[in-house]
């Protein structure tokens, strides 16, 4: 097992700035030291040294370690009470009160989970054509990887009970296709999905929206980057526009901006 330490996590932050343009300066310590020590596990390199020279001279490293490092959902169907909510409450009112169609943002997508998840619960309500969808990912590459890649087998179960628990109509079986022995979704879910590449930290987008869902993610980072997030969604948001937030995060001292619309899955409405 890899353990980094402070300056092993100081010498890759530094290097995913100067050659990749990354500034992870944003993040907590812990949850950074993670994520480079997963990474790590995973590439076979265990020496920072080395991981700051594939960074600089080995264009596939670096991109498979951005991608392993992007703090992403863990699971399908997350939280799976959140899911419930969400279509038997919050986007019918959604799709019956909005004139043209209800437009969704993610604005950080890493493993495309929570995505994948939003469009299975669209497509089984019937909603395909009400329902317009925008994910943004900090690297190109990862829009490929979001759509193409192989589900990992360690979230399969998982994720099962997941959806078993949201009590989706059918199986998620169904939305999985079985090739040369590994799993993967099924493309034509994600076929209308608009991709944009934003870097991370977000920047302010063009349009607006009536739900953005970035949930699980600003507890990884430290508070002046959580304000500034919050902040640029306030701004992404049409009047009385809703967020939804990972249930162990804490929204109270943005009162003047969001107030709780239903605190049990953390989902707030825009002031």
């Amino acid at each position: 097992m890899i353990e980094l330490s402070l300056h092993d996590v100081q010498i890759i932050s530094a290097a995913l700035l100067k050659y990749r343009g990354l500034d992870m300066s944003h993040y907590l310590d812990y949850p950074l030291k993670r994520s480079y020590e997963k990474a790590m596990e995973v590439t076979g390199i265990h020496d920072a040294d080395e991981v700051r020279h594939r960074l600089k001279h080995d264009k596939n490293y670096a991109e498979e370690f951005l991608s392993l490092i992007a703090f992403g959902s863990s699971e399908m169907f997350r939280d799976a009470s959140f899911w419930t909510y969400l279509r038997d409450y919050i986007m019918p009112s959604l799709v019956h009160q909005v004139k043209e169609k209800v437009r969704v943002w993610f604005p950080y997508v890493a493993s495309g989970d929570e995505l994948y998840s939003f469009l299975i619960m669209v497509h089984e309500m019937g909603w395909n054509n009400q329902v317009e969808t925008e994910a943004s990912v900090p690297l190109k590459s990862m829009i490929q990887k979001v759509k193409e890649n192989a589900f990992p087998q360690h979230k399969l179960k998982i994720s099962m009970d997941n959806y078993h628990q949201y009590q989706g109509r059918y199986s998620l079986a169904i939305y999985l296709q079985q090739k040369e022995g590994k799993t993967f979704r099924n493309p034509t879910l994600i076929e209308k999905v608009k991709f944009s590449v934003h870097p991370f930290p977000l920047i302010e987008p063009e349009r607006q929206y009536h739900l953005i869902l970035f949930r699980n993610k600003m507890i990884y980072l430290n508070q002046t980057m959580q304000d500034r997030i919050v902040s640029i969604i306030h701004k992404a948001l049409y009047p009385a526009g809703l967020l939804a937030v990972g249930v162990k995060e804490n929204m109270g001292s943005y009162s003047l901006l969001f107030k709780p619309l239903y605190r049990e899955e953390n989902i707030f409405i825009k002031i």
